[in-house]
């Protein structure tokens, strides 16, 4: 009985997913600003293989099925959410949410805690949403080029060039 629920919560979650799915592979594998998460998807999945012995059933208290269930209902929010605004982000989010707390209904929070690390690595493989990028970029400064403080710098060095052009021809009049 319980193959046949996971099996029908594993289609359901395929059939929800999909096309988000199919277009977070489609960026990482086209956008260079997300092709990191490739690797880190396939290092969740090697983490998942690799502690797949925790995926057992586990007795679980009631506390905690009802808190996996409020937590699956929060990332069935999520994804409806992201759905209606289309906001990719926020769906792809989703999916790891609803993952975590499918995780701890039918496995339990040992398995929860095994697979921690895995959806941490699934959720930072998740691109940043195009807004939120040029403003981080803003933050950290010099070290995003296209941002506005590389930009300020970039403009101060093409002022300063007629400058110094001048100064050098003044400095080569006066030593003749």
């Amino acid at each position: 009985m319980r193959r046949v629920l996971i099996a029908a919560v594993a289609a359901l979650i395929a059939f929800l997913y999909a096309g988000a799915a199919r277009g977070l592979v489609v960026q990482w594998l086209t956008s260079p600003d997300a092709s990191y998460g490739v690797i880190l998807a396939g290092v969740s999945a090697a983490l998942v293989w690799k502690r797949r012995r925790f995926l057992t059933p586990d007795v679980d208290y009631p506390l905690a099925t009802a808190a996996a269930l409020l937590t699956l209902a929060a990332g069935c929010v999520m994804l409806l959410a992201g759905l209606v605004a289309a906001d990719l982000f926020v769906t792809r989010a989703s999916f790891v949410v609803v993952s975590g707390a499918l995780i701890w209904f039918l496995a339990g929070h040992r398995a929860l805690r095994a697979m921690a690390a895995p959806l941490l690595f699934l959720l930072l493989a998740i691109p940043l949403p195009e807004l939120v990028v040029p403003r981080a970029c803003d933050v950290v400064g010099d070290h995003c080029p296209g941002s506005a403080s590389s930009r300020v710098v970039s403009r101060v060095i093409r002022k300063a060039r007629p400058y110094r052009a001048s100064v050098q021809r003044a400095g080569e009049g006066a030593g003749k």
